[in-house]
């Protein structure tokens, strides 16, 4: 049964659709490497396969859990010597031997962890030569073990890679994540795991919305080059005043808020404001980040294209939120964040209800603000 399934009698909800996605709390996020000198970073963005640097692997039989282990060091080891002989033709010095070397046990290491351990859902993160060209950002589609084989060329001649599928998701240029971030990315070794407090940007470019465990958070757009002050205002004050409410209802509604108009409310600090529970970045057109520690950012985004509506429909009626899911993440947090926003929905009533979607509608079209929830079954009692 679906956790919005209408029983008989019940009021139709309002659906809202979020382009926010549920993670698991074990989700991955893993930095991989596109082969020495970035060769194979093209090969990966237009095969929409991730893959190591390692040739032979198409001999051995049956799937990568049932591979041999030995005989998979020995398919790298294979693999490295064949390049240095095929160097040594150049007239260069081979290097090493024949032999397994530890170098080829740890490409094994690598190699498990993006076949076999990085799980449906994970993030593989892949940096780009310079710091001008966009960072790779895939979502991995399948699980551990499904693999594919795909063929790039690495100078003139062409080979079989054993990679995994992957969708990308949005990037940006390596010049524009953190420093943090760039030195992870930077890291000698060809697969590892990018540390959770590294994450959280990596999240925002590629997901924009998302819930992490207690962490929510969600984005908002404008398409102003230059915030005036009336702008900064009306954005402020709708996103402060819906703080101050969501912080009330929690509490005590009427020795908080009684009385105050919509406006005045956006002149309160909220509780989780001056807990450090929620930031608004604000300061720089583009986007709007919030971040709660808890539902509120997303509850804030659901309630957004909802200000179309009349107030006196908005306070009668219930609100179901869809959100994606990533991996084995549940639909759980949908339920939590349509009672969040219908908790702030009753808790301001109908007249600063009224004000609210005033409000929203100067924040829309004189700040251009907007996001990409969208109501699914509108009705028919606009604004």
């Amino acid at each position: 049964m679906d956790l919005f399934d209408k029983l008989p009698g019940d009021p139709v909800p309002i659906e809202v659709e979020l382009d926010a996605y549920i993670l698991p709390s074990d989700h991955g996020v893993w930095k991989v490497f596109p082969g020495r000198t970035y060769r194979f970073l093209e090969a990966v963005r237009a095969s929409h396969h991730v893959f190591m640097d390692v040739r032979g692997l198409r001999s051995l039989p049956g799937t990568p859990f049932e591979w041999d282990k030995k005989a998979v060091i020995s398919a790298i080891a294979g693999d490295r010597w064949d390049r240095e002989l095929a160097r040594a033709e150049s007239g260069a010095r081979p290097k090493g031997g024949a032999g397994v070397t530890k170098q080829d046990r740890k490409v094994f290491g690598f190699l498990k962890g993006l076949l076999l351990e990085a799980k449906k859902g994970d993030l593989v993160v892949l940096p780009a030569d310079g710091y001008r060209r966009e960072v790779l950002i895939g979502e991995l589609l399948d699980d551990p073990g499904v693999i594919s084989f795909v063929e790039a060329k690495d100078g003139g001649e062409t080979s079989e890679y054993a990679g995994r599928r992957v969708k990308w998701l949005p990037s940006k240029e390596k010049r524009e994540f953190h420093e943090k971030v760039i030195k992870s990315l930077h890291s000698s070794a060809a697969f590892h795991t990018i540390s959770k407090s590294t994450r959280q940007e990596i999240y925002e470019v590629a997901y924009q919305n998302f819930i992490l465990e207690n962490l929510f958070v969600a984005t908002f757009h404008t398409t102003k080059q230059q915030f005036t002050t009336s702008d900064n205002a009306i954005v402020s004050v709708w996103f402060n005043a819906l703080a101050a409410t969501y912080s009330a209802r929690e509490g005590d509604p009427e020795s908080s808020i009684a009385g105050k108009s919509f406006a005045e409310l956006g002149l309160l600090r909220s509780e989780e404001s001056q807990r450090g529970e929620l930031s608004i970045d604000i300061a720089s057109p583009g986007s709007v980040l919030l971040h709660s520690a808890g539902v509120f950012a997303l509850a804030t985004m659901a309630l957004f294209p909802l200000m179309e509506l009349d107030a006196a429909t908005l306070a009668a009626s219930p609100i179901a939120v869809k959100l994606h899911t990533v991996g084995g993440a549940g639909k759980e947090c949908e339920l939590v964040v349509s009672k969040a926003a219908e908790g702030i929905i009753q808790t301001l009533s109908v007249r600063r209800l009224q004000d609210a979607c005033e409000t929203a509608m100067r924040a829309r079209h004189e700040a251009t603000l907007a996001t990409s929830a969208r109501l699914k079954k509108p009705l028919n009692t606009p604004k």
